[in-house]
């Protein structure tokens, strides 16, 4: 967006309006937060029938109470290099107990985070056409849950060229 004000008469007194323009949209509705979950889930689903010759596709159940508990696991990771998942009677009155690291959860989700970061490559490329550099951008900000995942903010990052960005909105 385009930040900008204009002076107007308000009771016979200067007031300044502030406005904004939307120059450029662009997005990917194909990856999110969702993906990065469905990415943990399809590791510890493995893990479990690996371990317990068991085919969880068929039980619905088990996924839905996986997908409920990675979301913890991931918001874990994002602060600690290891985090814990557990799921009580996954399957069978079977628990599921394990651990991920950071390392592991990036290595699975590079090409996730390579998806996610496209339409900002694309918005910056483009700045062009503005006749705008991304030098000339005083603050960027970045909204969403899944900005707190490391590997997004590495991704982001790099994808404006080693620039700080915020994420306070």
């Amino acid at each position: 967006v385009r930040y900008s004000s204009w002076a107007g008469k308000e009771g016979g007194k200067k007031k300044y309006h502030g406005q904004f323009e939307i120059v450029d949209v662009k997005w990917d509705e194909t990856v999110g937060g969702d993906t990065l979950d469905m990415l943990l889930v399809d590791r510890f689903v493995k893990e479990f029938e690996e371990k317990h010759s068991a085919d969880l596709s068929k039980t619905p159940r088990s996924v839905g109470k996986m997908r409920k508990n990675v979301r913890k696991t991931k918001e874990i990771l994002s602060a600690n290099k290891e985090a814990p998942f557990s799921v009580e009677s996954l399957h069978d009155d079977i628990d599921l107990r394990s651990t991920i690291d950071r390392a592991a959860f990036t290595d699975i989700a590079k090409d996730v985070f390579e998806r996610m970061t496209q339409p900002l490559r694309d918005v910056v490329a483009g700045l062009e056409r503005f006749n705008v550099t991304l030098a000339d951008i005083e603050a960027i900000e970045v909204i969403g849950g899944s900005t707190r995942v490391p590997g997004v903010k590495d991704a982001i990052m790099d994808a404006l060229g080693g620039r700080k960005f915020d994420v306070h909105l």
